[in-house]
């Protein structure tokens, strides 16, 4: 199955996973960053630029991104956002990766 992603999207997913695990997620994770990854014509279409703050922004448009996303990377990824969530770790930024992987269509909480 392919899920389409924005720019914000990806950067959160990219950031999401722990550096440890067991193999299968780490196999699983590495799979998904690269197909997350920014191309160089990417980049030179976001123009990303790195505030002082250390926050990062962009100020050119592209596209979402269809990226083929497997039921167990789904589950995975899913697994991380309720940890996030019961962690109370979600950020406003992560709501809608939350919404997507999470919560069922047209559910509410």
């Amino acid at each position: 199955m392919n899920m389409k992603f924005s720019v914000l999207q990806r950067l959160i997913l990219l950031d999401l996973f722990p550096t440890e695990g067991d193999f299968r997620t780490l196999r699983i994770i590495r799979d998904l960053k690269y197909n997350l990854a920014f191309s160089e014509e990417d980049l030179k279409a976001i123009k990303f630029e790195h505030l002082p703050d250390g926050r990062m922004k962009w100020t050119g448009k592209l596209d979402d991104k269809d990226i083929p996303i497997g039921e167990i990377t789904q589950e995975v990824i899913k697994e991380r956002l309720i940890f996030l969530e019961k962690e109370k770790k979600l950020t406003i930024d992560s709501l809608s990766l939350y919404e997507k992987f999470v919560l069922k269509q047209g559910e509410n909480r």
